[in-house]
């Protein structure tokens, strides 16, 4: 296992029964929403707008599991419970700032992931 890669496509492989369109579709899926999401992060975090995080954040979840980004399943916990519990809400620019440091390198390389597919 290769410990330099920030994503682990086992799991989306594994539930595709290795269907590369899927996986292309998922990965281009990934790509082309993810800066949005983080955009959308640091926006409602930064006008404390809470409730909006939390739905951007609990939708945002999955799609991280799914590209077996496991690297950011604790920041994603804190966020959760610290935005949920109203706590240590100053942490959240923090945190927001390291997801996105750690999906802009899974971009890097789900883009190379995609181009090895075509």
């Amino acid at each position: 296992m290769k410990t330099d890669r920030l994503t682990d496509l086992s799991y989306l492989n594994e539930a595709s029964a290795g269907n590369k369109k899927f996986i292309k579709s998922m990965i281009e899926t990934f790509i082309n929403q993810t800066p949005g999401i983080i955009k959308e992060l640091k926006e409602t975090s930064h006008n404390k707008n809470w409730a909006e995080f939390r739905k951007i954040m609990h939708k945002f979840k999955p799609t991280l599991a799914m590209m077996g980004i496991d690297s950011l399943k604790g920041d994603v916990v804190s966020l959760e419970t610290n935005v949920k519990q109203g706590a240590f809400l100053e942490k959240v620019p923090e945190l927001v700032l390291n997801i996105e440091k750690v999906c802009d390198k899974a971009l890097v390389e789900l883009g190379n992931e995609l181009k090895s597919l075509t």
